[in-house]
């Protein structure tokens, strides 16, 4: 294996854009290529950054040791399978797939052929850098809201799997133990695809924890509330800012420390793909979050259908 890994960008959208600059620009890794259907959008961003362009997806796929998966959700589970197929190692947006069928067929694809599966749930190096997961205290209850005006992305998916997921994944990743949904609303959006909901879960020694997700809202509002036995934590991801009245030991100046997620994120992929680290998200992890994700679409669906 070279020194520098070759990766490509499969995906020549917003995130496709931000992964490729960050590859570009990294001393582990090396953008060998970019491919979308979108040929013309393709071709501007390999340009940018000085990469060719592809047209066919196998011969993407083909020319580099590791793909970065940012094309439309719908797309995520068979293009990880068409990459792992050719023993690629592969970061994958979130949601890791649409299904959890298709989600537990790509984890268990990448443990069979002994790759890196990572999925992009960058906020997880936020909450590390704010030293939340290095508390030892059980959380008693965690809430969250992740909402925004509408912006025409992520529409292949509910808002379950485009927004709750990322705050689905932070509270198991807080809790350690897994959870359950016990109820769900929803706001129908265009076809069946919820754009706002809000859903209730309980864990396996009973932590409750209430999440709402809206990508229709007025404003952007992001934030994380955990409750532990010695007081609050309140993090606020749009501010950046922090009230903790418990007795962990936090980091304030948390995005000071983590300006830039998701270069960490795929500086983290380029050393797991490298043998230099473990994988930080890997993909059983993140089958946890999206199995809870469509448990609150499958419940709100089936509430709105109720009444």
């Amino acid at each position: 294996m070279s020194a520098l890994l070759d990766v490509c960008i499969i995906g020549a959208g917003a995130f496709g854009a931000h992964h490729a600059s960050k590859t570009a620009r990294s001393r582990q890794a090396r953008c060998v290529g970019v491919f979308d259907l979108d040929h013309t959008r393709a071709h501007a961003l390999a340009e940018k950054i000085g990469a060719p362009t592809f047209e066919d997806l196998d011969e993407a796929i083909a020319a580099a040791q590791a793909v970065i998966i940012a094309s439309p959700a719908l797309t995520h589970a068979n293009i990880a399978r068409r990459a792992l197929a050719q023993d690629r190692h592969v970061l994958v947006e979130k949601p890791l797939a649409c299904s959890v069928d298709a989600a537990e067929d790509v984890v268990a694809m990448a443990r069979r052929r002994q790759k890196v599966l990572q999925v992009g749930h960058q906020e997880r190096f936020v909450f590390q850098a704010l030293g939340l997961f290095d508390h030892h205290e059980k959380p008693l209850a965690i809430s969250a809201t992740r909402e925004g005006p509408f912006s025409g992305r992520g529409l292949d998916v509910s808002a379950a799997l485009d927004l709750m997921v990322h705050d689905i994944d932070l509270a198991l990743r807080l809790i350690g133990e897994g959870a359950h949904c016990t109820a769900a609303t929803m706001v129908a959006g265009r076809g069946d695809r919820a754009d706002a909901l809000s859903a209730k879960f309980r864990s396996e020694t009973g932590i409750a924890i209430a999440l709402t997700a809206s990508r229709i809202a007025a404003a952007v509002k992001r934030t994380l509330r955990v409750d532990y036995p010695s007081g609050a934590v309140m993090v606020d991801l749009v501010s950046r800012s922090l009230v903790n009245q418990s007795a962990a030991a936090l980091n304030s100046d948390f995005a000071a420390r983590m300006p830039d997620p998701l270069g960490a994120a795929d500086e983290a992929f380029f050393a797991a793909c490298l043998g230099k680290a473990p994988i930080l998200v890997p993909g059983e992890e993140a089958l946890l979050a999206l199995t809870l994700a469509v448990q609150a679409e499958t419940l709100a669906r089936s509430y709105s259908e109720a009444v």
